[in-house]
């Protein structure tokens, strides 16, 4: 983005990470980042805001940030 020329800050979500291996990395990793991307845009509501999440798999399990 900034090399278009749009500042920009990053700012941490507060959102609760849970992994659950009942479901795909894929599925679990979109709705953490929309979680994150709301939480953030609650606490800057006129802002635009971008949310992702990686998940790091091993066949059917979900691995940590430990």
């Amino acid at each position: 983005m900034n090399s278009i020329g749009i500042a920009f800050d990053i700012v941490p979500s507060e959102y609760e990470e849970v992994l659950d291996d009942s479901r795909s990395a894929t599925d679990v990793a979109i709705e953490l980042g929309l979680g994150k991307a709301q939480e953030v845009a609650s606490r800057y509501p006129q802002a635009v805001v971008i949310g992702s999440d990686t998940i790091v798999s091993l066949g059917d399990r979900q691995l940590g940030n430990q």
